[in-house]
């Protein structure tokens, strides 16, 4: 007996070399490379049958099979395991049998069997004899897939009969498992839930019984889980009998409380009480204790019912515990037949035929049975046959060079992510690999879907080489891995907590696809789970080709359009809510002064909530002033927005200064900022009921952001601000020079701000290739009033004239071909400000909130010189202001940098007085001059001004800003707007949005005062037609009568969109004699055709009375209109 176990672990132990063996050789290529492949699905488990016809209809050509060449690939069923450590299959080869092979013919009789293994795990724990079915959470069916090799594939090996007088064994354990996934408590995490208890306090299952075995024990395992206030309890009568009871406890009645209490059961009846029934009834009885509310949820339940081993002309796949008793048995089966087969399937991808002996309808065979072996018995050609396969494309992951990075794509947006990585190949010089999750699923979980196989994909590329930095999801996920709720998104899969019922601890995370090292992946929903990211991740979550397009737009047009090079690339801005003892404020404050103190080439302004007037109303409070300042920061451009506070998917605040609805406004397409919210649930992207304010934000084709770091779930204020504190030292670090992708960043990000699993609720939601729009190079000033800022400089003082000379640089270098212009700002000492105290105590901060002066000047030869006049209105006191600065050269090359250490302050000496207010001149949407122009409700702004000493932007001075007011009511600051000209600080512009204009006449005053304060007032009257409208306001054509030529002038509400324009002009006999068109690309408001009186064919027409006929369209939503006048010919 001992020699017989030694030579069984003789054979396992090389069954495993050869195996490892097998999959060390084939580990950097995949199969699938070569040769025609079918992939085959089933929804359960058993042994199937391939016949000549079948074969056929999958596309082989019989003719030229050997079926000695056949081989079936596939994988054990259920989930692959998380841990890296735990071996997992892969796609290998399976045993088969083919009838009929010997002669190298695949005749009409001959046919295939193979073992499919099951969906859903079934283990057996040794310790307590119980089993446990484990529900596949990513896949309902199995695949295998079906090739004809080059050599002779894999073939089902025959098993000695060890013996038929060994301890007997005639029964096994039927196993009967019920688990329906109906409903997911939370709309997140991985576990669902089945039918639930409520109106119907009951359920009732009916199960045939046959061939029970008397006096053994029928165990029964129920999980289920109760939602109530109050104990409730679920009670499991087996065919009226009560075999067991489930209590639950009650659960709080809080918003962030654990929704529900889940309880299981194990229960054991005598088999004999039910030996004359031929049916078994199951009944569930749900106790509410009173609650009306009270609702409970089936999850699942197993029965295992010792059944003899007994054929009754279908197939039996069994296992017997008693087996156990002793290290071989004789097995027994009974109303046996000859055309049976046997195997061993304990291993399904390597099953083997067992041999027997019959005698009469009695079937016996001896086998090992020291660990539980499960067999299938069946009748061959009773088989089914497979029903549903496809042929695949010839693909080869493994084999794969390893990239920079790897976007794996939803199949829609295929043509979108392709454009993606052709961009980063061009520009960023990258190599890019794009795959589909099928494709992944294919060669790393035999075709069926399972987060671990991305994760074991990117992994096994990164074993390969480290040059592999950055993952790209593109499309959407979902916490529905099977397509249950309606209109599912789960274009993607990303990874879904354990925990789901919990909303504080129920999260999902796309950090598992980066947790690559050996004793990481199994990913413990706490600090123990602590893994490190060895790549950046992020995800483009698109639902449609046109949300695909548009996130890839934006991102070429971030890198590449003219339009978007600007000084906004300097500017942060930190937003925070109130209340919460200034929690928000606070967090905020620390983070904004690191970056105005560290990193001091970036300009900071912040945005606090409880800085603003807030309005109390039925509908709750609001705060207008601190919406628009919010929009007014968009509009004018910011290369990182933060947000510190409360929030929901929606939007950010109680007081809702960003909702979804007032994302619409904002019209940033050149100036993308990155967003990091720090706040609940606003980048909510795995529900497919909801489209987040991240999602809004990102797909938003005009406007919004380039990219965000912010959250899925619930979060804590101190993790926020942990994770907040490691993202700003390294976002505006320059390690080696250079500024570092997103990707890198949100890498360090988390891995320096580990918290359990709370942090892992930070997603980024872009490419994590990207670089931010940082400016380039360095500027440095040389001199101040013609001394070197290295001596000691003078103070600026106020009304002081002050000449600035610097260089722009690169590693300390000027840069001697940098020709273009530098943006100059002068920013006042650091003011102490207060908030108003609505929620919480007064919250003191400084704030760099007073701009003095805003100007450029052109750059020769790496060199700029800028002259202004500090205003009257400033900060008295001696202290340090600012100099930022931000160049631009004509290769659209560009630098920054600042200057903190000089003293402002005081009043200068002799000063030329200026008693002149300013000239002010004012536009809507372009400089061209209309009486009262016409415009629809978001309109542009334009105001030219000059002034002999400058104008003032300050804010130090009560009422002196440069502002607008609309109709007596609404008044605008455009400190922040105004520009001075280019080497001249004596003439500027500003140019502002108006949006949501009311319909009809309006009137808006402009105050303008110098930076002497004097001031000037100048109202302009406009119009204000609906957004969908086309009107043509006023046509003339000058001069009238044509006698050379003539231009036609056409006025119109639509400036600023794609207009096409046709004037024909009509006869007195109502003939069309000449058409002229003109497709306008971005319109003004007027526009003008000059024509010279020639017809189509060149010849000028006869003099007389003509009628010109304008018609207007707009390309953007095809509404016209047309207007007529008359035109006199007369040469």
């Amino acid at each position: 007996m001992a020699s017989r176990l030694r030579s069984k672990h003789i054979l396992l132990i090389a069954f495993f070399i050869q195996v490892f063996i097998g999959v060390a050789t084939a580990q950097n290529s995949s199969v699938l490379a070569t040769g025609k492949w079918v992939k085959m699905s089933f929804d359960k488990e058993g042994v199937y049958r391939i016949n000549q016809n079948t074969l056929s209809q999958m596309g082989f050509d019989i003719g030229s099979i050997n079926p000695q060449n056949i081989a079936i690939y596939g994988s054990k069923g259920g989930m692959l395991p998380q841990a890296i450590s735990t071996a997992r299959d892969g796609l290998r080869e399976t045993a088969i049998f083919v009838s009929g092979e010997s002669d190298a013919t695949f005749n009409s009789e001959d046919y295939i069997l193979f073992y499919v293994d099951r969906v859903n795990e079934l283990e057996f724990d040794p310790l307590t004899n119980t089993f446990e079915s484990i529900q596949n959470l990513y896949a309902d069916e199995v695949h295998y897939f079906i090739t004809v090799k080059n050599n002779k594939g894999l073939r089902i090996e025959n098993l000695q009969n060890l013996g038929t007088n060994l301890p007997e064994v005639n029964t096994f354990n039927k196993i009967i498992r019920y688990e329906k996934d109906v409903k997911n408590i939370l709309g997140s995490g991985r576990k669902w839930f089945g039918e639930s208890f409520n109106t119907n306090n009951e359920l009732s299952f009916d199960f045939p019984l046959t061939n029970l075995a008397t006096n053994e024990t029928i165990k029964f395992r129920l999980n289920a889980l109760s939602q109530a206030f109050n104990n409730t309890s679920l009670t499991a009568s087996l065919n009226g009998q009560s075999i067991g009871q489930l209590d639950f406890s009650a659960i709080p009645d809080t918003r962030y409380g654990v929704k529900g209490n889940e309880s299981s059961g194990l229960f054991q009846v005598n088999s004999t009480t039910f030996s004359s029934a031929n049916q078994l009834n199951l009944k569930l009885t749900f106790d509410q204790a009173g609650s009306n509310n009270a609702v409970a949820y089936l999850d699942g339940f197993l029965l295992n019912i010792p059944t003899k081993l007994q054929y009754g002309g279908s197939s039996i796949n069994f296992r017997s515990i008693k087996s156990l008793d002793q290290p071989i048995s004789t097995f027994k089966l009974t109303e046996a037949n000859q055309n049976l087969m046997v195997w061993d399937i304990t291993n399904p991808l390597n099953a083997k035929n067992q041999t027997y002996n019959l005698s009469g309808s009695e079937l016996r065979f001896g086998a090992f049975s020291d660990e539980l072996h499960e067999y299938v018995v069946f009748e061959a050609a009773l088989q089914p046959l497979p029903t549903k396969f496809e042929s695949l494309t010839n693909q080869d992951l493994k084999g794969s060079v390893t990239p920079d990075m790897v976007i794996i794509s939803a199949p829609e947006f295929l043509t979108e992510a392709e454009r993606l990585a052709a961009f980063r190949r061009n520009e960023d010089q990258l190599s890019v690999l794009v795959v589909t999750p099928q494709q992944v699923y294919n060669e790393f979980s035999a075709g069926r879907q399972d987060v671990t196989a991305i994760r074991d994909f990117i992994r096994h590329l990164k074993l390969k080489s480290d040059q592999l930095k950055y993952l790209l999801l593109f499309g959407k996920g979902s916490y529905d891995y099977k397509n249950r709720v309606e209109n599912n998104t789960n274009f993607v899969p990303t990874y879904e907590s354990r925990s789901s019922i919990h909303p504080l601890t129920s999260y999902s995370s796309d950090d598992y696809f980066g947790f690559l090292e050996d004793d990481e992946g199994e990913w413990e929903e706490n600090t123990v789970g602590d893994h490190t990211l060895d790549i950046g991740i992020g995800r483009i979550p698109s639902t449609t080709l046109a949300q695909a397009k548009s996130a890839v737009d934006k991102i070429i047009n971030y890198r590449t359009s003219p339009e978007s090079i600007g000084d906004w690339r300097r500017r942060l801005v930190f937003v925070a809510d109130d209340g919460d003892n200034n929690l928000h404020q606070r967090d905020a404050d620390q983070l904004a002064t690191l970056v105005d103190t560290t990193y001091s080439g970036f300009n900071v302004r912040k945005i606090y909530l409880d800085a603003y007037e807030q309005i109390r109303s039925p509908n709750g409070e609001s705060s207008p002033e601190a919406e628009q300042a919010l929009l007014d920061a968009v509009e004018q451009g910011v290369l990182i927005m933060n947000f510190t506070g409360h929030g929901a998917e929606t939007g950010w605040m109680q007081e809702r200064i960003l909702t979804t609805e007032s994302i619409d406004d904002w019209k940033n397409i050149n100036r993308l900022p990155l967003l990091v919210t720090a706040t609940c649930e606003f980048a909510r992207n795995d529900d497919p009921t909801i489209f987040s304010g991240a999602e809004k934000i990102m797909f938003k084709p005009d406007g919004g952001a380039i990219a965000l770091v912010a959250t899925a779930r619930p979060v804590f204020s101190s993790s926020n601000y942990a994770l907040n504190l490691a993202l700003y030292k390294t976002i505006l670090e320059q390690p080696n020079g250079n500024f570092q992708r997103l990707g890198d960043i949100i890498r360090y990000t988390k891995n320096n701000a580990l918290n359990g699993a709370n942090n892992r609720n930070f997603i980024l939601l872009g490419d994590p290739s990207m670089r931010l729009a940082y400016p380039k190079n360095e500027i440095t000033i040389s001199s101040i009033n013609g001394k070197s800022p290295l001596a000691q400089a003078d103070t600026l003082s106020a009304l002081e004239k002050v000449n600035i000379i610097g260089q722009i640089e690169s590693n300390g270098q000027r840069i001697e071909n940098f020709n273009g212009e530098v943006t100059f700002s002068l920013f006042d000492k650091r003011s102490v400000l207060q908030t108003i105290g609505t929620e919480s105590e007064k919250f003191e901060y400084l704030e760099r909130n007073s701009q003095l002066f805003n100007g450029k000047a052109s750059v020769t030869d790496g060199v700029f010189m800028i002259d202004f006049v500090v205003p009257k209105n400033i900060n008295y006191q001696f202290g340090s202001g600012k100099m930022s600065m931000y160049a631009l050269n004509n290769s659209l090359e560009d630098a920054f940098g600042a200057k903190i250490d000089f003293i402002l302050g005081g009043t200068a000496q002799n000063i030329s007085e200026d008693r002149t207010p300013p000239s002010i001149s004012i536009f809507i949407n372009d400089s061209t001059r209309v009486a009262t122009p016409v415009v629809k409700p978001d309109a542009t702004l334009m105001l030219k001004l000059f002034d002999e000493s400058g104008i003032n932007i300050s804010e130090n001075g009560i009422g002196q800003n440069l502002s607008a007011t609309l109709n007596d009511s609404i008044t605008y600051n455009l400190n922040g707007f105004y520009n001075a000209k280019k080497d001249n600080f004596r003439k500027g512009e500003a140019l502002f949005p108006l949006r949501n204009l009311p319909l009809g006449i309006n009137t808006l005053e402009i105050r303008a005062w110098d930076n002497f304060n004097n001031l000037a007032k100048s109202s302009f009257d406009f119009e204000v037609t609906d957004e969908n409208s086309m009107v043509i306001t006023k046509i003339n054509s000058y001069p009238n009568p044509l006698v050379e030529h003539t231009t036609f002038n056409i006025s119109h509400n639509s400036a600023g969109e794609p207009l096409e324009l046709t004037i024909d002009i009509i006869n007195a006999q109502g003939e069309n004699v000449v058409s002229l068109h003109s497709e306008i690309e971005r319109g003004s408001n007027t526009e003008s055709i000059t024509w010279n009186g020639l017809d189509s064919s060149g010849v000028k027409l006869g003099k007389g009375i003509y009628v010109y006929n304008v018609i207007l369209m707009s390309k953007n939503n095809g509404k016209t209109h047309t207007k007529r006048d008359k035109l006199i010919i007369s040469y």
